[in-house]
């Protein structure tokens, strides 16, 4: 439903990211933050167009590329560990392409498998070591990643099958940590098991087009959070490893195959 009484009122912060993006352990960088205000639809034009046409509208407020506005304005970030944690994002190694073994440390990043490394540069670009780049862009690399998400997913081979520790969100108070289980994504959507037999939940492929996971959670780690109006249930992986990105790409490519 549609309220076409209401002003649409766009306001974007600008240096937000580049200050503190959560793959990078909430290590703060001195990069200045400014927001804007724009007005863009009154009543009476959002009374005049169609949904389709608002939609559209919506879709281009929401598109934007944080890497290349900090390129383009030369927005330096020169603290020496801008690469901690960027494994986070880019966990896949589009030279071997072994899963989980990116490593991201000071101003480079690095797979163990093949040894191949990337230094990231203070304006946000990758520079493979060795001269030979695949990916200079960081949102290429992740685009990248998509695509290979739904190869697996169209192969019948996509499936996160992870131990984890249960906290459970049933009211505005708190998080309640109830116990362990297992989580499992595939094909028919979520699976979570766990706390003695007492949990198992259910969640369809389609039921959201995108998936809520976090990176260094409060502090506490990497979480994938799932649930409905009852309870929403976030899991923190047991033994680690860099799957919140891959499980939200495959998540939003279910729901797109699904629908």
């Amino acid at each position: 439903m549609i309220c076409r009484q209401i002003p649409v009122i766009k306001i974007r912060t600008s240096g937000a990211f580049l200050r503190d993006p959560l793959y990078n352990m909430l290590q703060l960088r001195k990069v200045k933050v400014s927001a804007k205000m724009k007005y863009v639809l009154s009543p009476e034009e959002i009374k005049e167009k169609s949904v389709d046409e608002l939609n559209e509208i919506l879709r281009d407020l929401f598109s934007f590329d944080y890497f290349r506005e900090q390129k383009e304005n030369n927005i330096r970030v020169t603290e020496p560990f801008r690469a901690d944690g960027l494994n986070r994002v880019l966990y896949k190694c589009p030279h071997c392409l072994s899963e989980g073994k990116m490593i991201g440390k000071g101003t480079k990043l690095s797979c163990g498998g093949c040894g191949k490394t990337w230094e990231m540069t203070e304006t946000g670009t990758l520079q493979a070591k060795d001269g030979k780049n695949i990916f200079t862009h960081i949102p290429d690399w992740y685009a990248w990643e998509r695509e290979q998400v739904r190869k697996e997913i169209e192969a019948g081979t996509y499936i996160l099958d992870i131990p984890v520790r249960i906290g459970m969100m049933v009211d505005s108070k708190s998080i309640y940590f109830v116990g362990d289980g297992r989580l499992v994504h595939n094909a028919e959507g979520f699976r979570l098991t766990g706390c003695g037999g007492k949990l198992d939940y259910q969640q369809s492929p389609v039921a959201s087009y995108s998936l809520y996971s976090d990176y260094y959670w409060y502090e506490i780690g990497d979480m994938i959070c799932i649930g409905d109006a009852s309870a929403l249930y976030y899991c923190f992986p047991k033994k680690g490893g860099d799957i919140a990105a891959k499980t939200r790409l495959a998540a939003e490519e279910l729901y797109k195959i699904n629908r």
